[in-house]
């Protein structure tokens, strides 16, 4: 089963800023994704809707479908080593964790998974390249 992904035509969502230049979460998440897509192929991967405004319906939809808050930005779902999988939440500059994702990440790594932090492109492809080699 492969992904299925259009044309890419326009490439300004991948470069969104912020008043101070700084990439948008937004952006370094897509362009982690396209990475993943590209680099991994075959990997068991899945991103979370977490950090997009919603209309009120629709969010309320998501919670009463089960949608957790804190939910990391991209789960791997490849075991490696003493890992069940990854699990890898994505910051902008002056971002921080918010107190569900802090939870989310204890409940993780109680139960076996790798959680990590990245804050730029470069950054999640080293943590993403050495927990796939066994790390």
């Amino acid at each position: 089963m492969g992904r299925q992904w259009g044309r890419r035509s326009n490439r300004g969502w991948f470069n969104r800023l912020k008043k101070d230049g700084t990439p948008l979460e937004s952006s370094i998440q897509m362009q982690v994704a396209e990475w993943l897509h590209y680099q991994y192929p075959q990997m068991l991967w899945t991103s979370s809707t977490e950090g997009i405004k919603l209309p009120k319906m629709i969010a309320l939809m998501f919670k009463l479908m089960g949608y957790c808050p804190g939910t990391p930005d991209i789960e791997i779902f490849e075991p490696r080593l003493k890992y069940h999988g990854l699990h890898l939440e994505m910051k902008s500059k002056g971002g921080t964790q918010s107190d569900y994702q802090k939870k989310w990440q204890k409940m993780a790594e109680e139960r076996g998974y790798k959680y990590a932090v990245a804050w730029n492109l470069e950054q999640a492809k080293e943590i993403v390249d050495e927990y796939m080699k066994g790390g």
